[in-house]
């Protein structure tokens, strides 16, 4: 009996845990394409600013000059994107 009642407290516990921290997970945040203009670039990274006036850090961002616009990636209120051709 007290077994049952446990695993229900652990169950309820692990449910509220989920209900307050899935929402916030980067991979549950809605994907959004904008243009930007790069700001910085140094050592095959880029700072870009875009349309929406968010500042977004791009990797793999070879060949990319300073005010060069660009089409990036990135989930809803994230800092990280990628480019996209």
């Amino acid at each position: 009996m007290k077994l049952g009642v446990g695993f229900a407290f652990l169950a309820a516990i692990i449910g509220i845990v989920l209900v307050f921290t899935v929402p916030f997970l980067p991979w549950v945040k809605p994907e959004v394409h904008e243009r930007a203009k790069v700001i910085t670039f140094n050592d095959g990274k880029c700072v870009v600013e875009t349309e929406s006036t968010r500042i977004i850090n791009i990797d793999n961002c070879d060949s990319k000059k300073a005010g060069e616009q660009v089409n990036v990636k990135y989930r809803a209120e994230t800092s990280a994107g990628e480019l996209v051709p």
